[in-house]
Order: structure tokens, then C-alpha cells, then sequence
């Protein structure tokens, strides 16, 4: 087999990488992501607004105020993990037999159709229709993070893995950033364009990748797993740039290598068995305690909790904390390859403080 060059591969020299159809095929799955907090990010912020409240909530005569009834509230930021599971399991089956372009592509034709759902659920005045379009706009949501995060991974070379796949963390943090200015600047309108521009916003994300996402190379790894070897060359002498035949050559090997390792596969006992138990263990632990920060409860119904507290405005928070949270996601990728990804985890427990 081929040896790499240490040299070639340096994770200090990050530039060489990015030539011009990986910087195109990251851009465009990292643009995806937009859609993903512009849904999350921009409901927390939309329910908040007192011209939503008044289309969707009732008056509290003892407040004076139009507020949404607990019960819904809680369906609207509960029952999406319903569409959410669906769509991870219809992503992964679509990434499996057509590949990762096919997934993203579906899933932005999908969150078409759910975005008029929710922007005509204020001509149709009817909050019901406003919370299945959010639970089937999860549907797009659960297909993406199946296949974008797979596919970041599959198409960049080892050296800057960590920083193009955490880049992901960095474009939710984006575009949480942009939708929470846009909604801080619509806040203040008394009708439901208030809510309504920002929920229009859904459709230029979508429409923007399902334009593009062809125009990017499909991925090596999926190209190889289907028998299509020639594929899979050509497009990572696409993904490494001109003069890089040997380099490309080794890498087909190693994925063939990969595959052929994960041909032989246990049970899922396996998982509890010898060291694996302690690794399980830690993947499960990582994920209980970033839950338990209360990151989610700030991310569902943080700008109405600051709210109804009536000191400050919801609406600066969400805008400082999506900064805050870009910032911070930045310096950690930036940190991934550099001093590994224990040292990373560290700070996390103090996100849901953010």
C-alpha cells in the first residue's frame, strides 16, 4: 500500500487542502445547516413576539397580556422529536441506497413544502397547521444532521477533519446569529409580519442548496461501498486538486481498507463487552451531561422565559448568546487538531451557562 507523507499531510499547513470543489462542496453542506437553527433558533424567538401570542395565544385578563397556553407551548417545542426520528431514518435510508447529494437534496425540497405550511398558517389563522408544519419541518431537519455531518466527514482529508466537521457547530451557530437578528429586528412590527418574515426565510436556504448540491462530487466512500471505484478516484483527485494521483491512489486504499474492516461486523452486545463497555459508557456520559446543561430548555424556550421575567429585552439575549455560541464553536474547531478532543470537552459543561 502507499505511504502518505507526513509532510503532505501537516495539520499545520490547513490552506493546501482547500481547493476549489472541497471549499465548494463544505460551503454548500455548511449553508445547509442554516436551516437547522433558523427552525430551532427562530421559534424560540418567534413565540416570544406578542404579535405571535395574539394569533396563536389567548388574553389573560389578570396580566393584561396575550399569552400561548402551556399546553401548546409544549407540543410545539415536544412533538417535533416525533419528526425529527422520522427523519433521520428516512435520511439514512435515502443516504444509503442513492448517496449523501441525493439526502440533502430531498431534504431541501421537503423543507419547501413544510415553510409554506408554517408562513400560511398566518393566512389561515390556525395554530394546529402551525404545529405540523414545525413537526414535518423536523422531518428535514433529522434528514440533515443523517447525511451533512456524514458527508463533511467522508469528503476532507484526515489532517483537517476535525475543523471541517466542527465547522458544523460554526454554521448552526451562524445562521442562529442571523435568524435571532432578523427576528430582533421584526420584534417590535404589531402584526403577524412579525412572525411571518422570518419564517419566510425558510425558503432561501433550501432553494439555494437544491440548486447547487449537484454541482458538488458525491462522496468517495459512498461511491466505493456501491462498487463504483473509478467514481470514487476521480472525485477525490477532484476533492485534493491536480498533482495529488499518488496521495489519491493511497486514500482510495485506506477507504477500501475501512470498508472491508466494517464488513465484519458484531452484534450490538458487542457494545457491553470487554473495553467497548467503557467507551460505550463514555459516548452515552458525553451525551447525558451536554443534555443536562439545560442547553435544550434555553434553545426551546429561553427568549420566552426572559420574557415573562420582564426585566431585559428577550430578543438582545438570543442575538448575544448565537454570538456568543459562533465565537466560542470557532475556537473550539480551531482547538480540535491542534490539542485533541478531551481538552476541548472541558469547557463544555459551562454551554448551557451561555
Amino acid at each position: 500500500m502507499p505511504i502518505i507523507d507526513r509532510d503532505t499531510f501537516n495539520p499545520r499547513n490547513f490552506t493546501k487542502y482547500f481547493t476549489k470543489h472541497l471549499v465548494l462542496a463544505c460551503g454548500v453542506v455548511a449553508i445547509s445547516t442554516f436551516n437547522y437553527t433558523f427552525d430551532q433558533q427562530g421559534f424560540n424567538s418567534t413565540q416570544a413576539m406578542d404579535a405571535f401570542d395574539r394569533e396563536f395565544g389567548h388574553y389573560n385578563p389578570e396580566k393584561g397580556i396575550y399569552e400561548l397556553e402551556t399546553y401548546y407551548l409544549s407540543l410545539l417545542n415536544s412533538l417535533v422529536y416525533i419528526g425529527f426520528a422520522a427523519g433521520a431514518w428516512i435520511g439514512s435510508l435515502i443516504s444509503s441506497h442513492y448517496g449523501r447529494r441525493m439526502t440533502i437534496f430531498c431534504m431541501s425540497l421537503w423543507a419547501l413544502v413544510t415553510a409554506t405550511l408554517l408562513v400560511t398558517s398566518g393566512v389561515s389563522h390556525n395554530k394546529w397547521q402551525l404545529l405540523v408544519g414545525r413537526v414535518l419541518n423536523y422531518i428535514y431537519i433529522g434528514m440533515e444532521l443523517s447525511s451533512v455531518p456524514v458527508y463533511q466527514s467522508e469528503v476532507v482529508p484526515a489532517p483537517i477533519r476535525g475543523l471541517m466537521v466542527g465547522s458544523y457547530q460554526v454554521s448552526l451557530g451562524i445562521g442562529g446569529l442571523i435568524i435571532n437578528s432578523i427576528c430582533r429586528g421584526t420584534s417590535t412590527i404589531q402584526n403577524n409580519n412579525a412572525w411571518m418574515i422570518p419564517y419566510g426565510l425558510y425558503y432561501i436556504i433550501p432553494s439555494f442548496v437544491a440548486s447547487t448540491v449537484w454541482f458538488i462530487p458525491e462522496s468517495p466512500r459512498w461511491l466505493l461501498m456501491k462498487g463504483r471505484g473509478d467514481e470514487a478516484l476521480r472525485n477525490i483527485k477532484l476533492l485534493r486538486g491536480e498533482g495529488n494521483e499518488v496521495a489519491a491512489e493511497a486514500e482510495l486504499d485506506l477507504i477500501r481498507s475501512s470498508l472491508q474492516e466494517e464488513s465484519d461486523k458484531g452484534s450490538w452486545a458487542d457494545l457491553f463487552r470487554g473495553h467497548n463497555r467503557r467507551r460505550t459508557g463514555i459516548v452515552v456520559g458525553v451525551a447525558f451531561f451536554f443534555q443536562a446543561t439545560g442547553q435544550v430548555f434555553s434553545g426551546h424556550y429561553g427568549a420566552v422565559f426572559v420574557k415573562s421575567l420582564g426585566t431585559v429585552n428577550p430578543f438582545n439575549i438570543t442575538v448575544s448568546q448565537s454570538a456568543i455560541n459562533t465565537v466560542t464553536s470557532f475556537i473550539g474547531i480551531v482547538m480540535l487538531d491542534r490539542v485533541g478532543r478531551r481538552y476541548v470537552l472541558l469547557p463544555t459543561p459551562f454551554r448551557g451557562l451561555h
